[in-house]
């Protein structure tokens, strides 16, 4: 009897273990897949096309001020001109954060980002109107709208299944004992 109550007790034990494992391959699983996406999402911002949905050209009269801005600052602008927005490609980050009974994941501008770049990002998703002026500091002309250009939205409709795959395949193959 005390033997069969040991085996119990080294059963449970060895359940808990399993468990324990089994979580922690399926977060690092998680991870993995993360760490793709963000990789992707910089490079398809920095190429001004996340989820595979190019952004809209900038306007004439904004590549205008944008010369005009740039030229005081001494930096020539052609290599930005087709790129809008490529700077939101450097605070892109993934979060995890787990409980008990739960796994939360948050990819896109959830890390470390200041104010600036944080309003920036949020002003050019939801689209703006800004005023049209011939040069810096004179009196502002016609407005100029910049149409909305969503980026978190369209790459996660685009990868969202294909990332859910790859999530449970990772998963195996940990549990496997492969490294991924």
């Amino acid at each position: 009897m005390i033997t069969m109550l040991s085996n119990c007790v080294k059963l449970t034990q060895d359940i808990r273990k399993y468990n324990e494992n089994r979580i922690h391959n399926y977060r690092n699983a998680v991870k993995v897949e993360f760490f793709r996406l963000r990789k992707l999402l910089k490079k398809e911002i920095e190429e001004s096309a996340p989820g595979g949905q190019k952004f809209a050209p900038l306007s004439e009269a904004t590549k205008k001020i944008w010369k005009w801005q740039f030229e005081e600052m001494g930096i020539k602008m052609e290599r930005f001109v087709d790129r809008p927005l490529f700077k939101l490609s450097r605070p892109i980050y993934y979060k995890i954060w787990t409980n008990p009974t739960n796994m939360h994941m948050s990819i896109g501008f959830v890390g470390k980002m200041s104010a600036s770049m944080f309003r920036l990002a949020n002003i050019h998703q939801k689209g703006f109107s800004s005023p049209l002026t011939t040069r810096p500091g004179s009196k502002p002309g016609p407005t100029v709208h910049t149409p909305a250009r969503r980026i978190i939205v369209p790459f996660w409709a685009r990868y969202q299944r294909q990332a859910q795959t790859n999530i449970i395949s990772n998963f195996e193959r940990k549990m496997a004992g492969q490294r991924i």
